[in-house]
Order: structure tokens, then sequence, then C-alpha cells
């Protein structure tokens, strides 16, 4: 399947109505030395933002990096053709300077999932991408329950922090989905996947295929030309 770069909006403007925190029942923190990445802190939660702040920084839907069985949209789903749809709206309406909202759309918030992350550059090259999953384990048995795979343009030198987010339609996933299970705890890991450093030279996880370098780097790409 091929990529459609189109779809992609990697900056956005953070205009949000804020939802109560979801907290986490655990949450996995740590470095990687070989990747460069010391992963400070990690969160997901429930956030209504204007339509002109869509950002699918995320794999395009129907595409995974791997196939686990919670993957977040399955090809030819309801969710799938509704994720389609949030897509091309945006990149056929892009938000306005002046007012960060679609030409065609009400200024009316539209609920989100936000998952952000706080990292340091702990190696000795700058950074330009990383792609990562965000990961919801059973605390009790540790099986993966639900898995979002995620991208992020973003420069971080040598010995410096960043934060960044990812945001992904609240409609684009299921009833039973970690996110939607209300008083459900998981434990919650980020996974570094894949790492775009400022010499154009890649880290990637043994465990992660190819295909997340290949959007990672194409991603970049994308948002050099906007």
């Amino acid at each position: 399947m091929t990529l459609n770069l189109s779809t992609w909006r990697i900056a956005s403007l953070f205009l949000f109505c804020s939802l109560p925190f979801v907290a986490a029942s655990g949450q996995s923190t740590g470095s990687d030395a070989a990747s460069g990445i010391q992963i400070i802190q990690i969160k997901w939660e429930k956030q209504n933002r204007l339509p002109g702040t869509y950002d699918p920084a995320i794999i395009p839907t129907g595409i995974a990096l791997s196939q686990p069985a919670s993957q977040t949209i399955r090809p030819g789903t309801v969710a799938s053709e509704q994720a389609n749809r949030d897509i091309q709206l945006a990149t056929a309406h892009p938000s306005s300077q002046e007012t960060g909202v679609f030409g065609n759309a009400p200024g009316v918030p539209t609920p989100f999932f936000v998952y952000s992350a706080k990292v340091k550059n702990i190696g000795s090259k700058g950074i330009e991408g990383i792609a990562w999953d965000y990961v919801f384990l059973n605390p009790t048995t540790n099986a993966e329950v639900g898995r979002r795979q995620l991208l992020r343009v973003v420069k971080i030198s040598p010995d410096k922090t960043a934060n960044f987010e990812n945001l992904l339609p609240f409609r684009a996933l299921a009833a039973t989905s970690p996110e939607n299970q209300k008083g459900q705890k998981f434990i919650e890991q980020a996974v570094i996947q894949c790492v775009l450093y400022s010499d154009q030279t890649t880290w990637k996880n043994e465990q992660a295929p190819q295909a997340a370098c290949d959007y990672l780097k194409r991603a970049k790409e994308a948002a050099k030309r906007q």
C-alpha cells in the first residue's frame, strides 16, 4: 500500500479545551543508550480541540508498522472509514492562520485522544524525528491490550529535552479500547521504534519493521514542504 503524503499534517495549532486527565496505574520510563533517547514522562488524555488543530501525525489509516491483534485501526472497518473522512477534510480545508479553524467548519471543539511524551536526547547526535508506540498492558497478565503507532517530526539537540504529542480522533477507537474503559487501570509504556538523526542516519528497534524508519523519513520530507 502506498503512502499518501497529502494526508500528513505535521505542524498544528494547539487551541484546546481539556477534559479531565486520565491517570495511569503504571507508566514506563527509562533510557536506551543505543537510540539516544531517555523517556522521562508519558501520558494520554481526552481533549476537545478545534478542527483546525487536527494533527494526524500517525501512521495513516489502514497502514500499520506491525499487525498486533490490538492495532489502532483495521482497514475496511467503520473506524477506518471515519478516520479517512477526517483526514480528507483536514487536507481539503486547511486551517486559516487567523482563526485556526477550517474555512467551512464551525468553531466547535472536537474530541481527540492526545498521546504526549517528554524525552531527553542523551546521545551525541541531534534528533529530527521519532517513531514511537504508546502501549497498554494488562496489569495482571502483562498482556498487550492496545497499541498506538505514532510519528513525530521534532528537533532535539544533544542533552536537551522536548515535549511532543500526537492526536487520534475520538471516534477512531472502538468502545472496547483501553482509552474507553472507565475505571480500568493499565500499565502504560512508550516504545521507541525508530529515530531519525540530524545527519539523516537512523536507529531502529530490533523488533520494529523497516517501515517505521521509512515513514519517518517521508514525514520529515513532507514537513519540509509545508
